[in-house]
């Protein structure tokens, strides 16, 4: 717990900081973050017997600040393909190159390079009306907001060991924790945005509603949803704002149909 409180009174205030000024500031910091995970990555590839060419990786930080600093490039497939290439004339130039020690040696660059990449580039863009350090910190705040839900979820009902041989102090009910999280984010978001499916599906915005048609028509065909809920009932020719409908018997007709269209 005291690990955890120290952690978050320096953390936080440091990502705060490093979002405000960006700059070299921020992409230095980015790029040691990155090369650290790159290298646990490899030392944990390592310790379970593969035989890895890890510099495609340790390059990858060096490489980002290069494009972001000469070039003023901050394009993420750019510095991944370079990496992997790398990566692929290392193993092929290797004396017994094969698909597991390859894969093993691309996966730190997927899983730790590409990420921290992406977010240099967001830290200087805009998407629409919103911000890229807008996105960041939301992202951060629900990485946070789970991993606290799981550690106090886990010390207060916590009883049943998830993985002991992994990680022997996590439970199972520290990992539901940030699944009940996340769910209540999603709903607060539904509510205020009016994204109650089907009754709500008006007042979702255009590119909204066209992901949801597009996913409906994907499962059930071209009719998609339409078929399995009734009409708009009428009310003196208009159409009553909210319809109600039997929400137990939808979900279940549309269950069973994902069932037959899959089985």
């Amino acid at each position: 717990m005291r690990k955890r409180i120290i952690t978050a009174v320096i953390g936080i205030p440091f990502l705060i900081f490093c979002l405000y000024i960006r700059g070299w500031f921020a992409e230095t910091v980015l790029a040691v973050l990155t090369l650290t995970g790159v290298i646990e990555c490899y030392r944990a590839l390592d310790a379970g017997k593969y035989h890895t060419f890890p510099w495609g990786g340790y390059l990858g930080p060096v490489i980002m600040i290069v494009f972001a600093w000469v070039f003023q490039i901050r394009n993420p497939l750019l510095l991944i393909a370079t990496c992997m290439g790398i990566t692929m004339a290392g193993c092929l130039l290797g004396q017994n190159p094969n698909f597991p020690d390859t894969a093993a040696s691309i996966y730190p660059i997927f899983t730790c390079l590409m990420p921290l990449s992406m977010i240099m580039m967001m830290l200087n863009s805009t998407y629409g009306k919103v911000q890229g350090v807008a996105l960041i910190t939301m992202a951060f705040g629900i990485a946070f907001g789970g991993d606290a839900a799981a550690y106090f979820g886990g010390r207060a009902f916590g009883q049943h060991k998830l993985c002991p041989t992994v990680s022997p102090k996590k439970t199972a009910a520290g990992s539901a924790g940030p699944a009940v999280f996340y769910a209540g984010i999603s709903l607060g978001h539904a509510r205020h945005s009016g994204g109650h499916c089907p009754w709500g599906y008006r007042r979702l915005r255009r590119t909204d509603r066209r992901s949801f048609r597009l996913v409906a028509q994907t499962l059930f065909g071209n009719q998609g949803l339409w078929p399995h809920f009734p009409g708009a009932r009428r009310n003196h020719g208009q159409v009553r704002q909210r319809d109600v409908y039997d929400h137990r018997a939808v979900l279940l007709h549309v269950s069973t149909e994902i069932r037959g269209h899959y089985a």
